[in-house]
Formats: C-alpha cells, structure tokens, sequence
C-alpha cells in the first residue's frame, strides 16, 4: 500500500537535523520530484435500466445515472463508464 507524506513537513524535519554526510541538503531532492498524481476512483455498478424503443438493452450507471446501450452479452467487458468514467464491476445486475 502506498503511503503518501506531507512534503513540508520532511523538509521542516530536514532542516531540524544537519546535512548528510556530503553536505547535500535532502530538500533539494524532494523539490525535484514530481507531484503524485493522486485522485479518488470512483466505483460502480450497472444496473439494468430497460429497452430503448428500438429493442436495444440499456444499462445505467450507479454513480452518474447515465445509460448507455450494451449488449447483454458484452456488458462485463465494459469496465468503465463511458460517461463519468468510473471503474465498474464485472457483471451487470439484470432483474428480468
């Protein structure tokens, strides 16, 4: 599992302490590193919503309530919304 720091607070233990061994300071590391590219992933699930008028299935999604057409055969290859982009589970659920 990942753990994230608080950059700031490194440097402020950083500074409290003296420089390594060869007088390289660790700040300028962690300056030079990247930002994490850090968001919340949404999870959800689709849920069968019913037929267009054309006899096609359509399936909503939990987190946006947005439908989408899928064939019934096809829905587990779609693991994420085409409309919020959240990460879906594997199987729809089709009550009828």
């Amino acid at each position: 599992m990942v753990k994230y720091i608080n950059a700031d607070k490194l440097k402020k233990l950083f500074d409290e302490t003296s420089a390594n061994a060869d007088g390289y300071c660790p700040n300028n590391v962690i300056d030079m590193l990247p930002a994490a590219d850090v968001r919340r992933i949404k999870r959800g699930k689709w849920k069968f919503y019913g037929y267009n008028r054309f006899g096609e299935p359509l399936w909503e999604c939990s987190v946006c309530k947005g439908t989408t057409i899928f064939n019934d055969a096809h829905i587990k290859f779609f693991r994420y919304c085409p409309r919020c982009g959240s990460a879906m589970s594997e199987e729809g659920e089709k009550d009828g």
